[in-house]
């Protein structure tokens, strides 16, 4: 609010003695000059100007009852002195009687309509009463009635900041800031604005700005050390926190915001000490719980970090973070239930705070309720309608839910928001090549560089020769990097045929020593590291293997696929021979892929006892090429089974293998490409959930293995039972027909 204005109004008396006690005012000596005005009083009670310059003088001196007193005085000698309304209203609104001070502030404009202090004050209460848009209407009254009114200027800016409209929100505090370049709030709030938009740059100027307009200014040393954190200055960062606890050591925030940016800086141990200081200064105070609770978690002291997170979701102004900390916790430890808990009341407890919804929506996600997922992304982007995270998780959910149209759509849009946001082009690329569209697909597919180092799938070269960019390859050499899986490997080999049709004189690619003695087949010569860096001869070129697909197969029809374009050593498949069964049809089963896959838990049975349907079928004998989990696992005595897996030893063993069984049964796992790559049929099961954008959307067959391959589809999350029946009825067909 304003601070109330001893000045003008009617009044009569002694002018000299009025004169001298609105001096004594401006010069912040408030008790002399409230004494000067009772003496006036005194003889002058129904003297309404020294009635409201008692007002103001008491409430300077900290005296709320008087203040009130004087004022209504004021008033009710002269019931037009508009000036008592404003400041009286002012006071009230000050504290906590927002109803009286609309009624005050209304008074006043019913006498003035004019009166730009009046229309600004009545804002400021419409706006914490909830009605945000006659606030607004308001502030921008009162700067039409005064151009160069700063604090309604600054007012107005805060407000649209906290409509979600934070880039025109900008514009009004710049302003601010403009006709008032000497004020540090002014840049206080521009800093701080900037700040929670992300313009971490921008925010550092002008808090830095605000600082040196006031050295003191602890609110933008604590949000400038913020600002520094995020653009990684560690450093800068935890000097101005020290400098402010040098200014003001018994404030608890400062400890907490340094803990924050040591534990940025992984020192966090001394993260938990500054922590714990804040909360020797204040115990109760949850955002110094909040940032505790996160630090022991990093310590791997998960038990400590629960119950200090609970603490700090009780009350308090870290209520929220400390709730929002706690549904993470119980997420990191798979604890759906009790993290979907502490999120939903994080939401309740701050209904127009979109980061709120996002962290439930996220939540929900994990949890497969897609539906509610969609709202809450939804509800965040109606408070936020630029909040990328939220445009990118809603995507993803409408692509899990099959809304490819509007996935594409939202992913596009995030991307009109932030063309740089690396995780809505990868996820942009990945529906685009879901769905076949393999040129603009590949171009954002190749967003995987960027992405952080430990999401990314491959380490990035430093080599003194160039990537190919689709050049002629006639006589010149090419190194052919491995990124992701094992199965991309073995997809990706196709191109070696190709290069060499290209007229490329050399070949080298770089594998892992368990493909090795497989791609000896190819002719080419083979690097296998121990690590991800050994030293490469120069070549013309370089190319990681999906980076050179897209110059390729710019469309599904112009995928290299001739199979097969492996092949299995002879002599490894005639040893193997002898030890399959000579009986009807010879099947190989696995049903779980690599532990540590992301999608794990969703493409990988639950157990072998899922595929129990196939045992109807007569005439068959089942293979086990199961390696890692599950590895010799138990089956039923009624359904014999040959378990080759402990004597696999690599993968040239498993296309031995395989060049001599009728079929593959497998979920999504490397042995899928093999077989493919071999030309062997093969029936792949697919989750609901995450299904890889190489088998496309909705397909039964595959133009990457055309003609050999067949796609098994789980419709329901979880549920493999549809799935298995289908392959048993086609599985008895086969049977027959081969009897």
């Amino acid at each position: 609010m304003t601070s109330p204005q001893p000045g003008t109004g009617p009044g009569g008396g002694s002018a000299s003695s009025l004169d001298t006690a609105i001096a004594l005012y401006s010069q912040g000596r408030f008790t002399e000059a409230l004494a000067t005005t009772e003496r006036l009083l005194s003889d002058e009670p129904a003297n309404a100007l020294a009635l409201n310059v008692a007002g103001a003088a008491a409430r300077a001196a900290g005296n709320i009852g008087a203040a009130e007193t004087y004022w209504r005085r004021a008033i009710a000698t002269a019931p037009r002195f508009g000036e008592a309304y404003n400041n009286l209203g002012t006071l009230l609104h000050e504290i906590g009687r927002p109803a009286e001070a609309e009624a005050c502030y209304r008074a006043a404009l019913a006498i003035n309509p004019n009166n730009p202090a009046a229309h600004y004050n009545l804002a400021r209460t419409d706006a914490s009463l909830g009605r945000p848009d006659e606030a607004e209407s308001g502030f921008r009254r009162a700067i039409e009635l005064q151009p160069g009114y700063v604090d309604a200027w600054s007012a107005l800016g805060q407000l649209l900041l906290d409509t979600s409209r934070g880039p025109e929100a900008v514009t009004y505090l710049r302003r601010a800031t403009e006709l008032a370049p000497r004020n540090s709030d002014a840049q206080f709030n521009l800093g701080t604005t900037l700040l929670g938009l992300g313009r971490f740059e921008d925010a550092i100027v002008a808090l830095r700005s605000a600082l040196t307009l006031a050295p003191g200014h602890l609110g933008a040393m604590i949000n400038l050390a913020n600002a520094l954190k995020q653009r990684g200055l560690l450093a800068d960062a935890e000097n101005i926190m020290r400098q402010a606890i040098g200014v003001a050591p018994g404030m608890p925030q400062l400890h907490w915001t340094l803990g924050a940016i040591l534990q940025t800086a992984g020192r966090l141990t001394e993260a938990e000490a500054a922590c714990r200081q804040a909360l020797a200064l204040e115990p109760a105070d949850s955002n110094a719980l909040a940032n505790l609770g996160v630090i022991l978690r990093d310590l791997g002291r998960s038990d400590e970090a629960e119950e200090v997170l609970k603490r700090a979701g009780a009350t308090g102004d870290g209520q929220l973070r400390g709730l929002t900390n706690l549904g993470v916790l119980h997420l990191d430890g798979g604890r759906m239930s009790e993290a979907l808990t502490a999120l939903t009341r994080a939401a309740e407890l701050a209904p127009r705070n979109p980061d709120a919804h996002f962290n439930l929506g996220n939540a929900l996600k994990g949890a497969l309720r897609f539906g509610e997922a969609e709202a809450s992304f939804k509800a965040a982007l109606a408070l936020a309608p630029n909040h990328v995270k939220a445009l990118n998780n809603l995507g993803i959910v409408q692509r899990e839910t099959r809304q490819i149209e509007a996935a594409e759509r939202t992913f596009r849009r995030a991307l009109a928001v932030d063309p740089t946001f690396v995780d809505a082009r990868w996820n942009l690329g990945l529906t685009l090549l879901a769905t076949g569209r393999l040129a603009e697909g590949w171009m954002h597919y190749e967003a995987r560089a960027e992405l952080p180092p430990d999401a990314r799938p491959f380490v990035l070269p430093e080599l003194p020769f160039p990537p190919w960019q689709g050049e002629s390859l006639a006589g010149k050499s090419i190194l052919v990097l491995r990124e992701q899986g094992i199965g991309d490997e073995i997809q990706c080999a196709r191109l070696i045929p190709v290069f060499r049709q290209m007229g490329a004189k050399r070949i080298s690619l770089v594998t892992r020593p368990t493909l090795a003695p497989l791609f000896a087949s190819l002719g080419v010569n083979l690097i296998v590291p121990d690590s991800e860096t050994v030293p490469i001869e120069v070549h013309d070129f370089w190319a990681f293997a999906f980076s050179a697909t897209r110059f390729l197969c710019p469309t599904l029809d112009s995928i290299p696929a001739p199979i097969p374009y492996l092949g299995a050593d002879p002599a490894r498949a005639e040893a193997w021979r002898s030890r399959l069964s000579s009986d009807g049809l010879k099947i190989g089963l696995v049903w779980k892929g690599g532990a540590l896959h992301a999608n794990d838990r969703y493409r990988s049975l639950p157990g072998l006892q899922v595929l129990a349907p196939l045992w109807r079928a007569s005439g068959v004998t089942f293979h086990s090429l199961q390696k890692g989990q599950d590895e010799g696992g138990r089956w039923p005595s009624s359904q014999p089974m040959i378990d080759l897996a402990p004597s696999i030893a690599d993968f040239a063993d498993t296309a031995a293998i395989i060049v001599n069984l009728d079929l593959v049964i497998t979920v999504d796992t490397a042995v899928a490409h093999l077989a493919g790559a071999l030309g062997k049929k093969c029936w792949v099961m697919l989750p609901a959930i995450d299904t890889d954008w190489r088998w496309l959307s909705d397909r039964t067959d595959s133009p990457w293995y055309p003609s050999v391959m067949s796609l098994f589809r789980q419709t329901t999350p979880g549920d493999w039972s549809a799935v298995a029946s289908d392959m048993a009825d086609r599985l008895v067909r086969l049977a027959s027909e081969s009897r």
